[in-house]
């Protein structure tokens, strides 16, 4: 399964999830055979696209593939960029491991406030608290 961390606009919709993992275990379908397999969504064909022209999906001779950047390396890790990991890699505990620091400054009195974090951004810190926030997302 592919998980997406720190997800745009377009990648954060229920649907792109499902369709890369649909696509992550099927390879070369065409476009028929991802509406049987989604017959509750509306607008398939024009999600598709918006994935197509994103460059998330690859799209050739009428049959449809994954086009996502996954993540391989703990190099590759940056905090607070989109990354594509694939949870059933060997490394992905190693990915969930990585530790990063972020800083939080106050114009106020100068103070800055170091805190750890790691790639999902799920502690309880005051950094992921406003990333959350500026993200639209529920804190």
């Amino acid at each position: 399964m592919i998980t997406v961390f720190h997800s745009d606009k377009l990648t954060r919709q229920s649907f792109f999830q499902d369709l890369i993992n649909y696509l992550d275990q099927h390879d070369h379908v065409i476009l028929r055979d991802i509406k049987k397999a989604f017959p509750n969504i509306t607008g398939i064909d024009k999600a598709i696209e918006s994935y197509v022209q994103a460059g998330y999906i690859r799209r050739e001779n009428k049959r449809y593939g994954i086009n996502l950047p996954i993540v391989t390396s703990d190099q590759q890790l940056v905090l607070d960029t989109m990354l594509f990991v694939d949870t059933c890699s060997v490394k992905y505990e190693d990915f969930l491991a990585v530790t990063f620091e972020t800083q939080l400054a106050n114009q106020t009195n100068q103070v800055i406030i170091k805190e750890k974090t790691n790639i999902t951004r799920n502690q309880l810190t005051l950094a992921n608290y406003f990333y959350r926030l500026k993200r639209g997302e529920k804190p």
